[in-house]
């Protein structure tokens, strides 16, 4: 085999560490010097930065994370929607809108409403 071109090549990154020791890590960081896959020669997974991903857990988790965000906004949206509908109808019929008539009315707790009504203040 020793007029095997490639001999080299192949030999070049066991050198002295031996087939099984870790590369350098900045070696590691590119793929790993010793003709192993790069992902697996990288180390534990790392916090992808970039828009997208070849990874399909990590791209489903970024799906869902901005499906969340946009779920928030919405929520938010419709929050601020049913506090003014209660400032309005607090403001138009005080003695008819009491917080437990709007408690009944929405289905949750004087509580909330309370607190809806004294943050808007």
């Amino acid at each position: 085999m020793a007029s095997d071109p490639l001999r080299r090549v192949r030999t070049r990154g066991a050198g002295a560490r031996g087939r099984g020791a870790h590369p350098p890590r900045a070696a590691r960081a590119a793929g790993g010097d010793d003709g192993t896959d790069p992902a697996s020669a990288a180390g534990p997974a790392r916090p992808i930065r970039a828009s997208g991903s070849s990874d399909p857990l990590a791209a489903r988790a970024a799906e869902l994370h901005a499906k969340a965000l946009a779920a928030d906004a919405e929520a938010a949206r419709y929050r601020a929607e049913r506090d003014e509908i209660i400032d309005r109808l607090r403001q138009a019929e005080p003695e008819r809108w009491s917080y437990t008539a709007l408690a009944r009315a929405l289905g949750c707790s004087r509580e909330l409403i309370a607190q809806i009504v004294r943050r808007r203040r």
